[in-house]
């Protein structure tokens, strides 16, 4: 079971308002500095992550949305881990953009951050047939500084298995929701890493924009509940509906990167400590030691695919001519 930590009262806030809106690019850093930082979840949180890094290294958004590239249109979005995938299991799609892992180093404040695409709430090794799951994830992650977490729409998709709770959030899908917040919260939330679940954006899948409007709204109700008198933080990301689209969306569904930008403020703030209001100064870390000189390696490792030794074309050598053996003539006398 989760237990609660010293900083439980304040994680165990329901931020349903601005908080964190006006956080400056100065106290992001300071609240990153030392720190290791990991976002699981969705495109959404995909993209969003993408832009916390621009901003977090830049200390601006990205000049264009990332509606045409799945894996991010700048260097700074993260280190060189284009098609990198972190499991060969694929519930719903085995596309690379959905299984991704990307990393990112901050090295002037020694920060470091994660993504992984999750295609849904929970999934073990039974789940998965033997390939890597959320649960070997959860071993290296609990260790984490701060994790921040959604799964929603996915868990929503009629390709997933037992009841479609898109179309209608019943009992059951109540059940089974809380049943994977569980498992997940006993296997990553309850050791020294400082935990946001971010609630999940209007409004879903269908020809109609609002189709999935109820059940999201009451799937976020569930994930509030569970979370409720947890050191788990609950940050509101259902902001708008389905008028609005246009205007909060870069596409109908993921938001954009100014909300994007909030959303990210918004779960900084959960991790505030003494870097907002405290005059901080980027790699501060509100006055806790300066900035090591050292960089974070990726610390989750895929299972490795054989790479099949090279072969050498043997060097050429040309072929040797005979050397005939001198003649000597007679030495003049």
């Amino acid at each position: 079971m989760m237990r609660l930590l010293p900083w439980g009262a304040l994680m165990a806030a329901v931020a349903l308002g601005d908080e964190g809106d006006d956080m400056t690019w100065e106290e992001a850093r300071c609240i990153m500095t030392n720190k290791r930082m990991v976002f699981l979840g969705d495109s959404i949180q995909r993209y969003c992550a993408f832009g916390f890094n621009y901003w977090l290294e830049e200390g601006e958004l990205p000049d264009e949305e990332y509606d045409s590239d799945k894996w991010g249109k700048n260097d700074q979005d993260y280190d060189e881990r284009r098609g990198q995938t972190w499991t060969d299991y694929s519930p719903i799609t085995d596309r690379t953009h959905h299984r991704a892992w990307v990393y990112k180093n901050f090295d002037d404040i020694n920060a470091y951050t994660e993504f992984y695409f999750i295609q849904n709430v929970w999934y073990d090794r039974g789940d998965t047939d033997g390939d890597e799951s959320i649960a070997d994830l959860a071993e290296t992650l609990k260790d984490y500084d701060y994790i921040t977490y959604n799964q929603g729409w996915w868990h929503l998709k009629e390709e997933q298995p037992g009841d479609y709770c898109g179309e209608e959030w019943t009992d059951d899908c109540d059940d089974e929701y809380k049943d994977m917040l569980s498992s997940l919260s006993d296997a990553m939330f309850s050791d020294g890493a400082q935990v946001v679940w971010r609630s999940t954006t209007c409004c879903g899948e269908g020809d109609d924009p609002d189709d999935w409007f109820d059940s999201i709204q009451d799937q976020n109700r569930a994930a509030r509940d569970f979370f409720e008198d947890t050191d788990v933080a609950y940050v509101e990301a259902f902001l708008w509906d389905g008028d609005d689209l246009d205007d909060e969306t870069f596409d109908g569904f993921h938001p954009t990167r100014e909300n994007c930008l909030t959303f990210s403020k918004r779960i900084l703030y959960q991790f505030r400590d003494n870097c907002v209001d405290g005059n901080p100064t980027p790699g501060s870390n509100g006055g806790q030691g300066g900035t090591p000189a050292t960089t974070y390696a990726p610390t989750y490792q895929p299972t490795a695919k054989p790479v099949p030794a090279p072969t050498y074309a043997p060097t050429y050598q040309p072929t040797a001519k005979p050397v005939p053996a001198p003649t000597y003539a007679p030495t003049y006398q």
